[in-house]
């Protein structure tokens, strides 16, 4: 392939569809929202007892992935209606309210892991549109570079999200900002499901058309209530998924390490929030780079953005061996940019290929999972001290490349 075909291929076709563009530009605004919250709100409970912290991401991450997230998107496969979604927009509002009653808790670990549990009524509706629409956008023909666009707008907003957190916690601190991220929750998911009602209708009258007789065709993938699906079709499809439950579990394990648990572990380390907030910038450069060849390494079928992803992941944390702190912080966190650009291609784009909204609910489940075992395995590690940390993230790295190598995917 031609170096221009390849190009446009990576970055013009995926915002040929007006539904693909507008998704991603959501994309954005719920990633800003979301990175908003949870970084300025890790920071804020991250003291010299982490106890708060960790009751805060044990909420977040256990409550709302395994059980939170996969009860929405089932409830949207049962019904897939406005009122379906109108309920979960009345359920973000309601968080928003109990955040702006709770958020200013510290330093009691009941209070904080009540504060996860309100942040995951104001995030989990978001991210189960989004993925809905991502299963209804995505071609076979291009799944990789569309996944990867959607990727590199979710980390747009992750980088201004983070900035925006760390800029607020040292300048600003207050209640204000924490009610601005949920409102680019809110607002985004409303658009979301608005598309998706009048899009799944339009698209209907084309494709009962198209059965008459007449050279019409739906715009996008019909996605078709169920009412009778089960809500515990997701907990079994992880068994049946194997090996891809596996790595997603990793998967999600290291981005909540690099992504939450790494900046904890920098501010233990002497590096604030705001020069944090203000490397992660450096990621999208980094990210807008790889991105093509993520795509392309997944149409390629061999897994091979996962073996590199691995690889990738533990040489950013090797680094700080053999290089300067301020060095070996900016190299990790470009670097950390590639691996996880790599590997949420990799394998969100499978579990996309998949179509079924009980396979989004089952990789949310693992994605908890993951993040889960990976909290209560590393945070307590800094009780002990920053290198015990530093050498449990690196063994997570070798298991991920070892199983990335081993298992078919």
């Amino acid at each position: 392939m031609r170096l221009g075909a390849f190009l446009k291929k990576s970055f013009i076709d995926p915002l040929m569809s007006m539904e693909r563009s507008m998704l991603y530009i959501c994309a954005f605004m719920g990633s800003f929202g979301f990175y908003g919250l949870l970084i300025y709100l890790a920071f804020d409970y991250t003291d010299s007892d982490l106890t708060p912290v960790i009751s805060f991401f044990i909420a977040k991450f256990g409550f709302s992935n395994i059980f939170v997230a996969p009860f929405i998107l089932m409830l949207i496969r049962r019904y897939m209606n406005t009122a379906v979604f109108a309920m979960l927009t009345v359920m973000q509002w309601i968080g928003l309210v109990l955040l702006f009653l709770f958020s200013t808790t510290s330093g009691d670990p009941i209070l904080t892991f009540s504060v996860g549990v309100i942040v995951s009524f104001i995030t989990e509706p978001f991210y189960a549109i989004y993925h809905m629409m991502m299963i209804r956008l995505t071609t076979d023909e291009n799944r990789g570079h569309e996944v990867s666009m959607s990727e590199l707008s979710l980390k747009v907003g992750v980088v201004a999200g983070s900035m925006a957190a760390g800029f607020m916690l040292t300048f600003l601190p207050g209640i204000v900002f924490l009610i601005f991220a949920g409102i680019c929750l809110i607002l985004p998911a409303v658009i979301l499901a608005a598309m998706f009602i009048q899009s799944q209708d339009m698209d209907a009258k084309l494709s009962y058309m198209a059965q008459a007789g007449i050279d019409m065709k739906p715009s996008a993938m019909m996605l078709v209530a169920d009412p009778k699906a089960s809500l515990v079709a997701p907990y079994a499809l992880m068994i049946k998924s194997g090996s891809l439950s596996v790595l997603t579990m990793l998967q999600g394990g290291m981005n909540a390490l690099v992504s939450f648990y790494a900046p904890i572990w920098l501010k233990i380390l002497g590096f604030s929030a705001l020069m944090t907030g203000f490397l992660m910038g450096m990621q999208v450069v980094a990210r807008f780079f790889v991105g093509p060849i993520s795509g392309l390494l997944y149409e390629k079928g061999k897994g091979h953005e996962l073996m590199l992803a691995g690889l990738i992941f533990v040489i950013g944390w090797l680094v700080w061996l053999f290089l300067p702190y301020p060095v070996a912080f900016t190299t990790s966190v470009i670097l950390w940019a590639v691996y996880t650009h790599m590997i949420n291609v990799g394998i969100d784009s499978r579990w996309y290929a998949g179509k079924t909204l009980e396979g989004m609910a089952c990789r949310e489940i693992c994605f908890g999972v993951g993040r889960l075992i990976l909290l209560l395995v590393l945070i307590p590690l800094l009780y002990i001290s920053p290198l015990a940390f530093f050498m449990g993230a690196i063994i997570t790295g070798l298991v991920f490349l070892i199983l990335s190598v081993m298992v078919e995917t």
